[in-house]
């Protein structure tokens, strides 16, 4: 038995050439092609055997090109000029970011400027001409918030017009709700001024529900009466005397609403609360986002508070548990884009409800729905 030196193999003739590399024929032409290590490289043309002296790697038969030697890498001069240049596009590219984000965040959640809103249309120093009462003028800028965005609707007020109001209202025996309302939120002699603010509200924006947006936010944003809630007070407020007086209970506050949304055409109800003495309002909405099977979303009138959310604690009040009284002030249109509301506030009461402590992310979201409702930030 014989090896063959090149390739290895085992035979009984060890003649040249071999039968399985032919090497040997190669030797006989004197054709001896140089061979290299495949593994380090190393010239092994006359290496007898087949595993490399150098680093005991199996050998081939075939001839392999030697490898091509590593060139070191040559240290490249710096030049400052790009360095700066390079520095000065990551300054700018990082500035953009920054400005970028914040507009990002408020395209996302529904805040920043809003061009579906715009200043009203006013005539300063114009009275209506409505009564001979028109004295004492004072202006009033009534403020509201509209997804993030906080404007004012101002509005003249006359001395005369409130002195002149009738004496409030009070039940009696066989006085139906809704007809004592009713004649407190249609009180003819100021029906014409709340017109008049509801005629600038539309002077604002075209869409119907963001008027009643805007409507709901400015008697949330009015002071809530404590000294009358405090004491032993008779009757409901007329509209006209609660925003003379900019405050008002939620009974007051409620009727100033109602009134104000039956003029921009939207159905609407007062929602009376008799366990808890307290009195909210309802405005017709689509099937699936009114409270309690009433046909009618639930609106705070107390304080600012995203629409259809009925799970706060309330002045006076406390939890609503009792199911209301629902006394119908008006028909008319349904607040149909509801459905943004109704998502912000179960987003809300899922915040609420994870106590005071909160991770950044919520506190971020609680933080952004306080900007786009102006919900106090601060306990009362």
């Amino acid at each position: 038995m014989a090896r063959c030196p090149y390739c290895g193999a085992t035979r009984a003739d060890g003649s040249l050439p071999c039968p399985y590399c032919a090497e040997g024929a190669r030797e006989a032409a004197r054709i001896r092609p140089r061979r290299y290590c495949a593994r380090c490289g190393q010239d092994v043309t006359t290496v007898q055997g087949v595993w490399c002296p150098w680093c005991g790697f199996r050998l081939l038969a075939v001839a392999s090109p030697p490898r091509a030697p590593v060139a070191a890498a040559t240290p490249r001069a710096v030049n400052p000029g790009r360095v700066l240049i390079l520095l000065f596009l990551l300054a700018v590219g990082g500035f953009a970011a920054v400005q970028a984000v914040p507009g990002f965040i408020e395209q996302l959640y529904g805040l920043g400027p809003d061009p579906s809103i715009h200043e009203p249309t006013v005539i300063p120093g114009s009275p209506p001409g409505h009564s001979s009462h028109e004295t004492g003028a004072g202006g009033l800028d009534l403020t509201y918030t509209v997804r993030g965005r906080t404007g004012a609707v101002p509005v003249v007020l006359y001395r005369g017009v409130y002195d002149a109001l009738p004496d409030r209202i009070v039940g009696f025996v066989g006085d139906d709700e809704a007809a004592r309302y009713g004649r407190v939120i249609g009180e003819p002699s100021t029906s014409p001024y709340l017109r008049d603010i509801v005629t600038t509200i539309a002077s604002m924006t075209d869409e119907p529900d963001d008027r009643g947006r805007i409507a709901v936010s400015l008697v949330q944003h009015l002071e809530y009466d404590d000294e009358r809630a405090a004491g032993t007070y008779y009757g409901v407020r007329y509209p006209y005397e609660t925003l003379y007086l900019g405050r008002g209970v939620c009974s007051d506050r409620s009727v100033l609403l109602a009134a104000l949304l039956r003029e921009l055409g939207f159905g609407v109800a007062l929602f009376e609360f008799e366990a808890e003495n307290h009195m909210a309002v309802g405005i017709l909405c689509p099937d699936g986002y009114d409270y309690r099977g009433t046909g009618y979303a639930f609106i705070e009138s107390t304080a600012p508070s995203i629409i259809t959310d009925a799970g706060g604690e309330y002045r006076g009040a406390g939890r609503l548990v009792s199911m209301p009284v629902v006394i119908p002030v008006a028909g008319g249109a349904p607040f149909t884009s509801i459905v943004t509301e109704a998502e912000d506030a179960a987003e809300w009461n899922g915040l609420r409800g994870m106590g005071p402590s909160l991770d950044s992310f919520h506190y971020g979201r609680w933080q952004q729905l306080c900007r786009k409702y102006g919900l106090p930030t601060t306990p009362d």
